[in-house]
């Protein structure tokens, strides 16, 4: 059985997972525990970047193999789901004399339980749905992979600038690999656990096992509490097996009770999947009338009611010295985010369409926040609390996908989607949050989701051609190809070019980008002249041809003018193409 510390030498090696020296991060300090050790907060030096470091094995136990074998499958799960943005994003590994440590992303605001303990007060049902429908995303991802997570409560969801992430999947598995006697089928919160796993120890935990946990979060999220908190934790196992459940908290949405009563139904056949539970919450997001019982929202923490006006639906606007700032600052931000995804779009050099996609959704949403700007002054009812959040969810979500879009449209980033369904999922995801927070902000905007995955499928064809061309190819370092060189031998030259060929002169000749060049560029090209004539470079071009083909990028230079810095670049970036493209194909044949 493979060891983590040999799991992780092998995959820092090929280039699986990245790897941080330890004396990159400062000002360590502990927050907490997670299911293999202990989590801390930490600054990556020259940054400003907050990550968090999660113990994941001592020195002690390198040759335990149950540890072993438990931690390596958590890593996999997490490098095969973590670009999803509603699961706490893996960064990489780190290693201090005693431990293997997992860098994370940080969440700022804890975990969801400590999050409401604080923040309960100033909720709106707006943003308890929202809150309800990250979990939901999440977790409709880990189903779509075939994963089912085991262990959902309130302290494994982590809330990062208000935006919920699903965390710690130590006892996660893929259906395929769950057994009766795997361990997560009885680990955990009693208080989210299956009912059946008390009732039959035999019982597997599947699909409809997350769905009840799920159930218990919503309600959690309606009253701001953990559940059976009042009650004596010898018990509650016996309450959860006889049918008790927690009681609906007064003011919450019929729908939205009905939604998690159904969810944590005794019977697991009655309980909805994950897809009819993420359309009903959508379809409550777009109602007006569940938040009229609500509490009194706090916006920026300002808790004098005296600034703040109150309308007839019971929302509370900005007090008129904010409604100048707070909406023009969003607005700004909103703003200088579309000038960075037309940036990247430019830039694209795979999935062309798909990008242009999405910018052409970004750009109808740019005009759609101008015309709010320049009549900012006649719109003022538009910047009460909810439509202030739904800005600010456009900025994140536009954020999001300009994050997708620098990372499908180049190779080096590419390689991390290793099968196109993820590029499909996450597509379709950040469409469905976009097209929500314009619906929501009352925006007009007309795209049709079917066309657009016509477009991305083109891509995908595309980016499959690009990658088998590169099949049976010599690799960048292969000898053998050097004839090529010499097939610019001539009468009219009289120079034997392959007998001057140094050893360390190197060819490349892919479909992809064929071009010869040398190690050591000025001594092996000072032995081709012609004394009669002039140097070869004057006859047959300076070292390369006029137009050299990187990956599917055309450079054309002037040739006496080619510098040999620029020579220097230009090779190490097409033999870093060429590696990535063997890396991918290698990965994609790996998958298959």
């Amino acid at each position: 059985m493979t060891s983590v510390k040999g799991w992780f030498e092998e995959k820092i090696k090929n280039g699986y997972i990245r790897h941080f020296e330890y004396n990159e991060f400062d000002e360590i300090v502990g927050i907490g525990k997670g299911s293999f050790g202990e989590v801390f907060r930490a600054n990556l030096a020259n940054t400003g970047l907050l990550v968090a470091l999660k113990i994941i094995i001592s020195k002690s136990q390198y040759e335990s193999d149950e540890v072993n074998d438990d931690i390596i499958k958590e890593l996999e799960l997490l490098r095969e789901v973590d670009y999803h943005p509603r699961i706490n994003r893996c960064l990489g590994i780190t290693k201090d004399p005693k431990n293997y440590i997992l860098v994370l992303e940080y969440a700022n605001e804890e975990n969801l339980r400590t999050y409401l303990k604080k923040n309960f007060t100033s909720l709106k049902w707006t943003d308890k749905i929202q809150m309800a429908l990250d979990i939901t995303s999440g977790l409709k991802f880990l189903h779509a992979k075939g994963i089912i997570h085991r262990d959902l409560h309130s302290k494994n969801i982590l809330v990062n600038d208000r935006k919920l992430l699903i965390a710690d999947l130590g006892l996660s598995k893929k259906l395929a690999e769950t057994t009766t006697q795997s361990m997560g089928n009885h680990c955990g919160m009693d208080e989210y656990i299956d009912p059946q796993c008390f009732k039959d120890r035999k019982y597997k935990k599947n699909k409809k096992s997350d769905i009840y946990s799920l159930g218990v979060l919503l309600w959690e999220i309606s009253s701001g509490r953990p559940p059976f908190s009042e009650s004596s934790r010898n018990l509650i196992t016996h309450y959860i097996t006889k049918g008790d459940r927690e009681d609906p908290i007064e003011g919450t949405p019929l729908k939205y009770q009905q939604l998690y009563q159904e969810c944590w139904d005794e019977n697991p056949e009655s309980r909805p999947d994950i897809e009819k539970v993420r359309e009903i919450l959508s379809k409550l997001c777009t109602e007006d009338s569940f938040d009229l019982q609500s509490p009194q929202p706090n916006i920026n923490n300002i808790d004098d009611k005296s600034k703040s006006k109150v309308d007839d639906d019971d929302d509370l606007y900005i007090h008129s010295d904010l409604n100048s700032r707070i909406p023009l600052e969003v607005i700004e931000n909103i703003s200088n985010i579309f000038e960075e995804v037309d940036k990247v779009v430019e830039a694209a050099e795979h999935y062309k369409r798909t990008c242009k996609i999405l910018k052409k959704r970004v750009n109808a949403a740019e005009l759609a926040v101008r015309d709010l700007k320049r009549n900012i002054e006649d719109r003022k009812e538009l910047f009460n609390s909810n439509n202030y959040s739904y800005l600010r969810n456009l900025f994140d979500t536009i954020t999001r996908i300009k994050k997708f879009i620098s990372e499908i449209s180049q190779m080096e980033s590419l390689i991390k989607y290793i099968k196109e369904k993820n590029i499909e999922d996450t597509f379709k995801e950040l469409c469905e949050e976009f097209d929500s927070c314009i619906k929501l902000l009352s925006f007009s905007i007309d795209v049709k989701i079917a066309d657009e995955l016509e477009q991305l499928k083109a891509d995908q064809d595309d980016l499959t051609k690009y990658i088998h061309i590169s099949e049976g190819q010599p690799d960048q370092s292969d000898h053998s190809s050097r004839a090529n060189l010499s097939s610019l031998d001539s009468d009219d030259n009289d120079v034997r070019l392959d007998e001057s060929l140094r050893p360390s002169d190197i060819c490349i000749n892919f479909p992809v980008a064929e071009i010869t060049f040398t190690a050591d560029l000025p001594e092996s090209f000072s032995n081709f002249m012609n004394n009669d004539e002039g140097k070869l470079y004057e006859t047959l071009g300076h070292l390369f041809p006029i137009r050299i083909l990187i990956g599917d990028k055309i450079q054309e230079n002037n040739l006496s003018e080619l510098k040999e810095e620029l020579i220097n670049e230009s090779i190490e970036k097409c033999k870093k193409e060429i590696s990535l493209i063997h890396d991918l194909n290698r990965k994609l044949m790996d998958n298959i």
